[in-house]
C-alpha cells in the first residue's frame, strides 16, 4: 500500500470509540487462517511506530481481501471494495467473517 492509500484508510471511520485491540487480534487470526505468508506481510507492511487504529484497519483490509477473493465474481468490484473497507463487517474471535 502506498502512503496515499494508507492516509485514506486511516480517515475512513470517525465514529464512537472502537476496541481496536480486539479487532486487531481477530483480524490477525483471520489473516493467519487465510494467508500462509501472513507473517512476512506483517513484517513488511506494519511499522513499529504505526498507530494501533491504522495497523488494525490495514490488517483487516488485507485479511478481508484474501477471504473474499474466491467470491468476488458474486459481488462485483464495487461491492467487494465496500466490504473490504467496511467498519461494521469485522472478523469474529474465530477469525471468520459473519454473513455480510
Amino acid at each position: 500500500m502506498n502512503s496515499t492509500q494508507r492516509r485514506a484508510l486511516s480517515t475512513i471511520y470517525t465514529g464512537p470509540a472502537v476496541n481496536f485491540e480486539n479487532r486487531l487480534v481477530n483480524a490477525l487470526v483471520g489473516l493467519a487462517n487465510n494467508d500462509k505468508g501472513w507473517m512476512a506481510w506483517i513484517e513488511k507492511e506494519i511499522t513499529p511506530g504505526m498507530d494501533l487504529a491504522e495497523a488494525t484497519r490495514l490488517i483487516e483490509a488485507r485479511a478481508k481481501s484474501i477471504a473474499i477473493k474466491p467470491y468476488r465474481y458474486l459481488f462485483g468490484a464495487s461491492r467487494s471494495l465496500n466490504l473490504i473497507f467496511s467498519e461494521t463487517w469485522q472478523f469474529t474471535s474465530r477469525g471468520t467473517l459473519p454473513p455480510g
